[in-house]
């Protein structure tokens, strides 16, 4: 049986994947945070050596993000996928939440909150001209 956590991280990666691919400017950042969050929440996945030099590069460029939980780290990107207006995002978003829900911090639950909390969009409504 495959176990969940690596059934959502595949889920996660071969949408971000998708989106490199598309060119979505945010994805090279988010598949940068989506392997931090790999590394330390995956049991077993340790840093190879081989990789070392791609690592000290993502954490030259995250040092803020070695003082954030992986599973608020983690939270934050799927709170990006429901803030997108795509049925696919936040699917995906649920799927992988239910997954890691049993991790989620004080500080992921601030974030769904404070996520809740802001106010709807306001829709711009175009006045049909006849």
């Amino acid at each position: 049986m495959v176990d969940p956590h690596l059934r959502a991280f595949e889920l996660l990666y071969s949408l971000i994947l998708l989106q490199v691919y598309n060119g979505d400017p945010e994805a090279f950042s988010v598949l940068d945070e989506l392997q931090i969050c790999y590394e330390k929440l995956v049991p077993g996945k340790k840093e190879k050596t081989k990789d070392s030099h791609r690592h000290k590069r993502a954490k030259a460029d995250h040092d803020h993000e070695e003082e954030i939980d992986p599973s608020d780290m983690l939270m934050e990107i799927l709170l990006s996928f429901v803030s997108k207006p795509s049925g696919l995002l936040r699917r995906l978003a649920q799927t992988v939440f239910t997954t890691f829900a049993d991790k989620l911090t004080q500080q992921g639950l601030q974030s769904m909150i404070d996520v809740c909390l802001l106010p709807p969009p306001s829709l711009h409504i175009m006045p049909r001209f006849m």
